[in-house]
C-alpha cells in the first residue's frame, strides 16, 4: 500500500505533468495485458487475463483526478484519487462522490471527505475484491457496475460533476 503522502505526491506530479491540458477530461492513459474483458462486479469470479485501465484529467481551478481499474490473477481493484489546491473552490471535509458509467446514468459507488495532505486537499477511494478489515480499500458493493476499456469515471460534489475521465 502507498501512504497517503506518497499518493498525494504522485497525484501532484501527475497534476504538474498535465498542467498544460485543458479543463475537459484528458486523453486516457492505458496499459492492457492478456485477453481479459475487464468486467466489474462484486469482486467474485475470475478473469480470463490480467487487465489494467487508467485515466487522468485536470481542470480549473487547479484540480486533478486519476482512476485505475486492475484485474490481476483474479483480484479486482478500483481506485480513484482527486486533488485540489487549498484556498480554492474546495474545503476540508467537503464530501466528494465517485460515479461510474455514462454521465447521464452513472452509479454512485462511494464517497469520501477531502482532507489536507501536504499543501493540497485530497481524497482517495479504493475498492478491492480481497479487501481486509482496517485496510485502505473497501469491499466492492454488490451493485458495482461492470468496468470496460470505455467506462467513464466522474468525481462529483453536491450532485454536480466536477471532473471526469474515460478508462482506456
Amino acid at each position: 500500500m502507498h501512504s497517503k503522502t506518497g499518493l498525494a505526491a504522485m497525484a501532484l506530479a501527475a497534476a504538474v505533468a498535465l498542467s498544460a491540458m485543458a479543463a475537459a477530461p484528458s486523453e486516457a492513459l492505458a496499459k492492457k495485458g492478456g485477453s481479459g474483458s475487464g468486467s466489474g462486479g462484486s469482486g467474485g469470479g475470475s478473469s480470463s487475463g490480467d487487465v489494467r485501465y487508467t485515466c487522468r484529467a485536470t481542470g480549473a481551478p487547479d484540480i486533478s483526478m486519476q482512476a485505475r481499474w486492475e484485474v490481476k490473477k483474479g483480484r479486482k481493484r478500483f481506485r480513484v484519487e482527486f486533488e485540489a489546491a487549498t484556498g480554492g473552490a474546495y474545503t476540508v471535509g467537503q464530501i466528494m462522490t465517485v460515479a461510474v458509467g455514462p454521465v447521464e446514468t452513472a452509479l454512485d459507488v462511494g464517497s469520501a471527505a477531502l482532507e489536507v495532505i501536504g499543501a493540497d486537499l485530497v481524497f482517495e477511494l479504493g475498492f478491492d475484491s480481497k479487501a481486509q478489515s482496517g485496510g485502505d480499500n473497501l469491499a466492492f458493493p454488490p451493485n458495482f457496475p461492470t468496468i470496460t476499456a470505455a467506462t467513464d469515471v466522474t468525481v462529483k460534489t453536491g450532485g454536480t460533476a466536477v471532473l471526469g475521465c474515460t478508462l482506456r
